[in-house]
């Protein structure tokens, strides 16, 4: 497992880590939309974590994709920024009121499904739902 420092990334305070099987999330501070704290949780409402935030696949071109984004799913694309871990950039899409909990961030990836089997058997045990 690995993590990065608190950082400000893309306009949000935020933190990037991977778990033990390889997959990556992001905390992020969600100024704009009121968050509620469960009060029936062991765990004090200050020490909460209260969602995960964007949801990013990565593709190898946008096209497409972004066309089902907007077209279909009536999402509005918002910004653009360059990626963290690849050479080619994040396109952030939005729904209803914004903020990082109503976001997808598309990382475009010319690379993307090239792979090594390893990655795939691992990523084969189970996909996080969105």
């Amino acid at each position: 497992m690995g993590t990065s420092g608190i950082k400000e990334r893309n306009g949000h305070t935020s933190l990037d880590f991977e778990d033990f099987e390889g997959q990556r999330f992001r905390m992020v501070i969600d100024a704009t939309n009121k968050v509620v704290p469960r009060h029936k949780s062991p765990v004090p409402a200050e020490k909460q974590i209260i969602g995960l935030g964007p949801i990013s696949p990565a593709v190898p071109q946008l096209d497409r994709t972004e066309a089902v984004l907007t077209r279909v799913m009536n999402m509005r694309k918002v910004r653009t920024y360059p990626a963290t871990s690849t050479t080619g950039e994040t396109h952030v899409f939005e729904m209803g009121e914004g903020g990082p909990a109503a976001e997808l961030q598309v990382v475009v990836d010319p690379t993307h499904g090239r792979c090594p089997a390893r990655r795939w058997r691992r990523a084969s045990r189970g996909l996080p739902h969105a």
